[in-house]
């Protein structure tokens, strides 16, 4: 549900940043009522990855998921712009 989604990205965004997102792009997620659920602590994506399915020692593959993760959708890469990322040309 959309409370629990909100709290999961709050996780790994942190929860100023989810209301700064919502003051940046006009919009009203209702991060506020969950504040109290939130602590604003930002756990490391790393952590959100089995370290035997994940190659965090590869600076590229760490940052094309920084880059698929941005949280304003705005500075998300599009999907083409993500096959041209050094992660996708290196591994060939």
């Amino acid at each position: 549900n959309t409370k629990d989604t909100f709290i999961k990205m709050a996780t790994y965004f942190g929860a100023q940043n989810l209301l700064n997102l919502e003051q940046t792009l006009h919009k009203r997620f209702q991060v506020k009522k969950l504040q109290k659920h939130i602590k604003d602590e930002i756990v490391p994506l790393k952590s959100a990855f089995s370290p035997k399915y994940a190659d965090f020692d590869n600076k590229d593959l760490m940052d094309i998921l920084h880059k698929c993760f941005t949280l304003d959708y705005r500075f998300r890469p599009s999907a083409s712009d993500l096959l041209g990322h050094q992660f996708f040309r290196s591994s060939t």
